[in-house]
């Protein structure tokens, strides 16, 4: 347990620039939605990007578990505070003209954590990939 939390440590200043690129583009991208009448969706892979660059610098300062929660984390944080940051700038997202009852919040956090488990690991993979190529690192 000691060395995971160690791995944990490792790997959080990484998370937080994820954690602050996904505020920044649910802000940003919300703000454009409406601005320029643009399906929020549209920007869906900008943020799959960050679930997956992320885990994959955490994967190389870490190891792929430590990634893998740390995406999954990110999945829940996008699926919460993202969510109201999107709600708050009137993002242009037919998502949003239905009413979110908790069992919606609760659907959609454990959906935005698995999805972002996945792509997670495939950084996670990509970093173990790349370690076997370059070993030097």
């Amino acid at each position: 347990m000691p060395q995971f939390r160690t791995t944990l440590k490792k790997g959080l200043p990484i998370f937080y620039i994820g954690i602050l690129s996904i505020t920044l583009v649910d802000s940003v991208c919300s703000i454009i939605s409406r601005v320029y009448d643009i399906q929020y969706s549209s920007f869906y892979p900008l943020s799959y990007t960050i679930y997956i660059l992320i885990p994959f610098f955490i994967s190389l300062k870490t190891n792929k578990r430590t990634a893998v929660i740390y995406a999954a984390l990110l999945g829940a944080f996008d699926a919460t505070i993202g969510w109201t940051i999107s709600m708050l700038l009137k993002a242009k997202a037919s998502i949003m003209n239905f009413e979110l009852t908790p069992t919606v919040w609760i659907y959609a956090i454990v959906s935005m954590m698995a999805i972002c488990a996945l792509l997670g690991f495939l950084g996670a993979l990509a970093a173990w990939i790349f370690k076997k190529l370059r070993p030097q690192l």
